[in-house]
């Protein structure tokens, strides 16, 4: 491999011109020289290196590198990564000049995720937006029921100071009623009959007792045109507190029951 550019020299001289065999001749020539030279003074060379490295072992057996030690294998292996990948970033000028389209694909395609990206986040703002304006109206159709409930106690108060008894009971009833669809205990759903609701809260729970209990003296003073008298009002006065005393976690999740169930 030494000597290749010698062998390359002579075969295009046996092809060339007699001018160019000259000139190629004569840097052949001119470059064998400079070899000679650079062999001769290799003694001299050497010697420089042999003192140069006993300069460098005096220096290195002073007191203060007595404590160096050598790296660690695992320091060896991390060097040898950063040098193999500090090598493929040396060849990336290299496959530039090969593949000179290589730039233009990597731009558009940085483009195209920033595109993206910015797609996304459009399309994540809008869905939070969305939810924020179904949370907000579920919220207001909420507090409305809860207003709504307590205008039917409110109601069912004014017909048991006329000792209205009957009245007052049917008031107490739809004011739970309405609280419980307040705390999505289920859908709306007009339709439904009494005993509906009861099963649709969840099976031995102390809200379906209580809604249970409601429901049974309902029916019986307002289907079962019963009278009623302040004891009845009173056991329904207490079992619609207890409604709202029940921890939301013992009902059904909202819409969760089905419709007539």
């Amino acid at each position: 491999m030494r000597w290749g550019w010698l062998r390359d020299a002579l075969t295009a001289a046996g092809k060339a011109k007699d001018a160019d065999r000259q000139v190629s001749m004569s840097e052949a020539a001119g470059r064998l020289e400079e070899i000679a030279a650079e062999s001769a003074s290799a003694p001299e060379a050497d010697a420089g290196f042999a003192k140069a490295r006993a300069e460098a072992s005096r220096v290195l057996a002073q007191k203060e590198f007595e404590g160096a030690a050598p790296s660690s294998w695992l320091e060896r292996q991390w060097y040898r990564f950063w040098a193999k990948v500090g090598a493929m970033f040396d060849g990336v000028d290299r496959l530039g000049e090969s593949a000179p389209w290589l730039g233009r694909l990597l731009e558009v395609l940085f483009y195209l995720a920033a595109a993206v990206g910015l797609v996304m986040f459009v399309r994540r703002s809008l869905v939070r937006q969305r939810l924020a304006i179904a949370l907000g109206a579920g919220a207001g159709k909420a507090s409305a029921w809860e207003r709504e409930s307590k205008d039917w106690a409110k109601l069912a108060e004014a017909c048991a100071a006329e000792q209205e008894w009957r009245e007052a009971v049917h008031c107490l009833y739809w004011a739970a009623i309405v609280k419980l669809e307040a705390r999505r205990a289920w859908r709306h759903n007009p339709a439904r009959t009494p005993r509906e609701y009861v099963r649709l809260l969840k099976p031995g729970s102390a809200q379906q007792g209580a809604l249970r209990g409601l429901t049974q003296i309902f029916e019986r003073v307002w289907y079962g045109l019963r009278e009623a008298d302040r004891e009845d009002y009173a056991r329904a006065r207490g079992l619609f507190e207890g409604l709202g005393a029940t921890p939301l976690g013992e009902t059904q999740a909202a819409g969760v029951a089905p419709e007539g169930a």
